[in-house]
């Protein structure tokens, strides 16, 4: 019963909603949000989620949009409300107008700025958690079938590296039967470089994945935990048997950035790419620099890049990580500390990554939005994988609205 009832007070609505949406003549934004709605396609495809999309909305509207604006707590309506030079009051009327109305989850209103003034008519330009398959919505058809290809780590990595977009070299890894010699395989793979990161061909988020180095050691990657399994052919032998894998040797970090990055990861590059119609463009981009682990976690510090390969201020103050923020916390001090050291700092190689991730996006033709995770490496930015189901918050308050501007 409990996490029944948890499960209804995170409740988000399956969409946005305005009545604009069933418009015949809707502008192209309100064509993808209602896209959303559809399941990235048409009428036809929509019927199967309509139970569910009419549940989610249902709770949505029986106060889950009030629940969600409760939430948001009082200091930060106050935080912000002071930083806008307006009443707080306002803040938390905007936020319920937003969710109740247009089903907008008050968390992303607030992070992107829709509080303001002009907020109540800038909210069609963004695409929001809460729309699943969005990208696939704005690239229809077409679209839709490369943000799948996307998700093969080693077709992509094929693709991208006919184009000549630099890649890292892989090693790919048929699935391994239970009972196979686990640890055979891991010496064969360290035979090739002295340490690997493995993870498997389709997955997302380091699910699975894991390191190993010269000293035989496995290091757990999937919640980026600095310690040694035990057992590492146990470990590989339960959670990587059945999968096919990918085998990469472990990257350093440019020697530009080693006194800022912890060694523990490598320093990585996600540059957004967007096609309006006329050809991919640059949407925004951020370096992620690893902290050391603290506290069982990994953190990164996101700083904003700007076009001409200058590390600007923090990407994005994400205010429910109070951990970033609190100069309390020893990651906090340590993400104040990096973030300044960061600034100012121009990142190597920066004109020619933009150039290979524009060539990487017109390697997947019809697909709106792309997201490329590029390691900063002192062997080159060498590119890890391209993401068409990537997080929505950090491009958006970097560069507003993923659908500004579309035609």
């Amino acid at each position: 019963m409990a996490r029944y009832a948890r499960r209804w007070t995170m409740a988000n609505a399956p969409g946005v909603i305005d009545a604009r949406l069933v418009l015949p003549r809707a502008t192209p934004a309100f064509t993808i949000h209602r896209r959303v709605w559809l399941g990235g396609g048409s009428w036809s495809t929509a019927v199967p989620l309509l139970p569910q999309h009419a549940w989610r909305l249902l709770r949505w509207r029986a106060g889950g949009w009030r629940r969600g604006v409760a939430s948001i707590r009082r200091e930060r309506l106050a935080q912000v409300a002071d930083s806008m030079g307006i009443d707080p009051g306002l803040v938390e009327a905007r936020l319920a107008s937003l969710a109740r109305r247009h089903g907008i989850p008050p968390g992303e209103a607030l992070h992107f700025g829709l509080v303001a003034a002009d907020g109540l008519t800038r909210w069609p330009e963004y695409v929001y958690r809460n729309e699943e398959r969005w990208n696939a919505a704005a690239g229809g058809a077409r679209g839709a079938r490369q943000v799948l290809a996307l998700g093969d780590k080693v077709a992509t990595a094929e693709r991208l590296a006919a184009a000549g977009v630099p890649t890292v070299p892989s090693l790919l890894v048929p699935p391994l039967p239970p009972g196979a010699d686990w640890r055979r395989k891991a010496l064969d793979w360290l035979d090739r470089w002295p340490q690997v990161h493995v993870k498997r061909r389709h997955g997302s988020r380091g699910v699975g994945a894991f390191e190993l180095s010269e000293d035989r050691r496995l290091v757990l990657r999937q919640f980026q935990h600095d310690e040694a399994e035990a057992d590492p052919v146990a470990w590989m032998a339960a959670n990587a048997t059945g999968h096919e894998l990918l085998v990469q040797p472990r990257l350093e970090s440019h020697a530009a950035l080693v006194d800022v990055a912890d060694p523990s990861d490598v320093v990585t590059i996600r540059a957004v790419t967007r096609d309006l119609g006329g050809g991919p463009e640059l949407f925004c981009s951020w370096i992620e620099v690893p902290l050391p682990i603290a506290e069982g976690r990994q953190f990164y510090v996101l700083s904003r890049i700007d076009g001409d390969g200058v590390i600007r201020e923090l990407a994005v103050a994400q205010w429910w990580r109070k951990e970033l923020l609190d100069e309390t916390r020893e990651s906090g001090r340590q993400s104040a500390a990096v973030a300044a050291s960061l600034r100012g700092r121009t990142v190597p190689g920066y004109a020619e990554l933009v150039r290979h991730a524009l060539l990487a996006h017109r390697q997947f033709p019809g697909l709106f939005a792309a997201a490329w995770d590029v390691a900063v490496t002192s062997e080159g930015n060498l590119f890890l994988e391209g993401n068409g189901g990537f997080g929505v918050d950090t491009p958006q308050v970097i560069s507003g609205g993923l659908l500004r501007g579309i035609s």
